[in-house]
């Protein structure tokens, strides 16, 4: 009844009859604004658990697919949970995990995805995600397909997808929905996008403060012209302009809608161009910081873009430090602490390190009729997806 449904009472009878009688005001199901394709569905989820889940079966069309009614918060204020899975499929340990995560949150006001994610994800102080959020109910789709578990709520115009590990935050729906080179060549570029974005800003320091030999004459001549009358050391600017970049994008974000775009971009021109002929800023760093502030915008999802960006700093610092030494450092740091970090028990760059077999669906994928394993990594009940087909494609 506090969900806003009917309860029939009759007297004589040991049990009530509940009616589903509410009805919210829900908006149309739009395209999506954050993980956009060119070629594959254009449908996202929006703020209703219900038309949510509808969206998930129109894409995954199967008995199996389990949909159990959770409730999350203190005694005082209870949100349902739905937590989607295919009966088969996903491992039973992983969906009793995630269960019990949720029923242990005793704390109020858990009112969407956003908030529950940072309860129930692995590590809260890490930069590094244990769960991701997708809008695609395709990509959504997919995932229970290989045996994840997803998450709705009311008021997220998202799903909560776990476990996942590096690579899941590095493709996207239409590497799937392109042709087998098209979809790869997007892989690539994408993964140089992220190094571009995590160490670019850190190899312009460690080259022009201390391997300038490894700069071409001719450049390094360019590099002295247009540094000759900036007052600032190389880091300082850099960081510098890398906090007056984020500053334009958070008030590109504040802004009314329909003028915050143009306007940010406009104060960026006028700034940079303002900032190049006081003799501030030299241009060889903005095409540095702009480059990598543009790349990091590759990477599908927005909690690995915010690392990016935080990481980003670091290893400015480093390079400012000790040049490629420290950005090795870095480099090594990082990876031996990914190889630590897990996901609901399964390791965060699983199926590399350590080794599963897989469709090897990672840096680049292979052709559709090869992807026939499911990720072991994950524990799925059921490792092969159909027929494994013998000889060449299935036809």
């Amino acid at each position: 009844m506090l969900n806003g449904d009917a309860v029939l009472i009759m007297e004589g009878v040991d049990f009530v009859l509940p009616f589903t009688t509410k009805k919210f005001e829900i908006r149309a199901i739009e395209q999506p604004e954050i993980e956009k394709v060119t070629k594959g569905p254009k449908e996202s989820f929006i703020e209703s658990i219900d038309s949510n889940i509808s969206l998930i079966r129109k894409q995954l069309r199967s008995p199996q697919l389990i949909t159990e009614q959770l409730n999350v918060g203190g005694e005082t204020e209870q949100s349902p949970v739905s937590m989607i899975y295919i009966k088969g499929i996903a491992n039973d340990e992983l969906v009793e995990k995630v269960k019990n995560r949720i029923v242990e949150i005793s704390m109020d006001n858990i009112s969407n995805l956003s908030i529950l994610e940072q309860h129930i994800e692995e590590r809260s102080y890490s930069l590094i995600p244990t769960v991701m959020l997708t809008e695609r109910p395709d990509r959504a789709a997919s995932f229970l397909r290989e045996g994840h578990v997803v998450l709705l709520m009311d008021s997220s115009p998202d799903c909560l997808v776990m476990p996942v590990t590096f690579w899941s935050f590095f493709h996207t729906a239409e590497d799937y929905y392109q042709r087998w080179p098209f979809g790869n060549l997007l892989r690539i570029i994408r993964l140089f996008a992220f190094f571009a974005a995590l160490l670019g800003p850190a190899v312009f320091i460690a080259v022009t403060t201390y391997h300038i030999e490894s700069i071409p004459t001719d450049l390094l001549f360019t590099f002295i012209a247009t540094r000759e009358l900036v007052p600032f050391p190389s880091v300082f600017e850099l960081i510098l302009l890398e906090l007056t970049f984020d500053v334009f994008r958070e008030a590109g974000l504040r802004m009314p809608s329909k003028v915050g775009p143009v306007v940010a971009m406009l104060a960026a021109l006028i700034i940079s161009i303002a900032a190049i002929e006081s003799g501030l800023i030299s241009p060889i760093v903005i095409t540095v910081v702009g480059f990598s502030s543009l790349a990091s915008f590759t990477i599908p999802t927005n909690s690995f873009v915010y690392a990016v960006r935080i990481a980003r700093f670091g290893f400015i610092t480093l390079a400012a430090l000790m040049g490629f030494f420290g950005i090795a450092i870095g480099v090594q740091a990082c990876i031996a602490y990914l190889t630590t970090v897990k996901s609901f028990d399964v390791p965060f760059i699983s199926p590399m390190a350590p080794h599963y077999h897989s469709s090897k669906d990672l840096l680049t994928r292979p052709p559709l009729w090869k992807m026939w394993l499911r990720p072991l990594h994950v524990y799925p009940l059921n490792r092969v997806k159909g027929d494994k087909p013998e000889g060449g494609k299935n036809r």
